[in-house]
């Protein structure tokens, strides 16, 4: 959390290893229909500030989340997420990822 400040995160979401949360992310619940439930989230996911990720829903592994994206659907493994579109990229969040635990820095070059 590089920029602490006003993250809400349901008791209930799981979320990966090294996953990077700028201010203002919201990740919730929804309460009814196909979507209910939390996110499960996977590792080395960079969420921007201003994102609201909602759902039973499913983020893979290497996922970038564009500033004040709202998802509420499946992104696969590396994808990058930007106004509404899933774009398949080969390392979308590389760059990105710069808090991670118990990692030595060159096994960050693939991030």
């Amino acid at each position: 959390m590089p920029h602490f400040g006003g993250i809400v995160i349901n008791a209930k979401a799981v979320i990966g290893k090294n996953c990077n949360l700028a201010h203002t992310v919201t990740i919730g619940n929804t309460q009814r229909g196909e979507l209910k439930g939390v996110p499960t989230i996977g590792d080395y996911v960079w969420i921007g500030t201003g994102s609201v990720i909602v759902g039973g829903i499913e983020i893979g592994d290497n996922v970038l989340i564009a500033p004040n994206s709202y998802i509420n659907y499946n992104v696969d493994s590396n994808s990058l997420c930007v106004a509404g579109k899933v774009l398949h990229r080969e390392n979308p969040t590389k760059g990105y990822i710069k808090n991670v635990l118990g990692e030595s820095q060159t096994s960050l070059s693939s991030y």
